[in-house]
């Protein structure tokens, strides 16, 4: 089991921006992961992706097409190093991390595991070392 918790968030956030072969040009605020992106990407794609397509808004037909073929073509819950691989050839670097990020985040598992962890986060101090504290 994969686990997503708010350390995961910054680092996919760096990937976002650093990881690119490419210089990140695109702007982009999204929800993702429970939380609000706002960064810039490499492509229109990943772009599009992340501002419309995750929210639930379809605006271009050809695009959201190509996108649906990535789930089609892609349908494992964690996909492979060369999932990801082919998946950044066909769009993006930034689009195969959102991919990934949209992927984990499917898994229910893996939501419990962060809100468990946001709720640990979020307690007093004085809470924080009762083993079941964050469960209750």
């Amino acid at each position: 089991m994969i686990l997503i918790s708010r350390t995961w968030l910054p680092t996919l956030v760096l990937c976002l921006q650093f990881g690119c072969a490419s210089y990140p040009q695109y702007p982009v605020e999204g929800a993702l992961l429970d939380e609000t992106i706002n960064t810039t990407v490499d492509s229109r794609e990943a772009q599009y992706y992340l501002n419309h397509y995750l929210q639930g808004e379809r605006l271009d037909p050809k695009l959201d097409a190509r996108i649906d073929r990535v789930y089609d073509d892609y349908p494992r819950p964690t996909p492979t190093r060369e999932d990801l691989r082919r998946v950044s050839r066909q769009f993006s670097n930034d689009f195969a991390a959102l991919f990934l990020a949209d992927r984990l985040w499917q898994n229910r598992r893996n939501r419990q595991v962060q809100h468990i962890f946001q709720r640990y986060v979020a307690m007093p101090e004085a809470q924080l070392f009762e083993p079941s504290a964050a469960m209750d």
